[in-house]
């Protein structure tokens, strides 16, 4: 028995030691999901899942230029000024397919839409 003694540090060291790995591990456990819980609210993505994201905002995209189309586009001429008291917002266009005499303006406001 004697001969065991000085055994008796070396596994009280052991004891310590597989005490303080096991609340590293609990430690690394904590940290792993603190990070998860980190990586979600920024979002940070792999490959796959971006790909996927920006597969779904390309549809998204596509649905609402369906719904806000109003046609297409038959030519383009060069910028003029239209000067009026109606709305102040949108996109000023005449109709290229309309003939050169009449001065029909559009605008997205239907109170100020007139011939000019």
């Amino acid at each position: 028995m004697n001969e065991l003694l000085p055994l008796i540090p070396v596994l009280d060291q052991y004891k310590s030691d597989a005490r303080l790995i096991l609340k590293l591990k609990e430690e690394v456990r904590n940290l792993s999901v603190v990070l998860l819980g980190i990586q979600e609210e920024m979002g940070a993505y792999d490959y796959e899942e971006l790909q996927h994201r920006v597969m779904l905002l390309e549809q998204r995209l596509h649905a609402c230029m369906q719904k806000l189309g109003c046609g297409k586009l038959t030519g383009i001429s060069n910028p003029f000024t239209v000067r009026a008291s109606g709305s102040r917002f949108g996109a000023w266009m005449t109709d290229t397919l309309a003939s050169s005499t009449e001065n029909r303006v559009g605008g997205p406001d239907p109170d100020w839409n007139h011939q000019e």
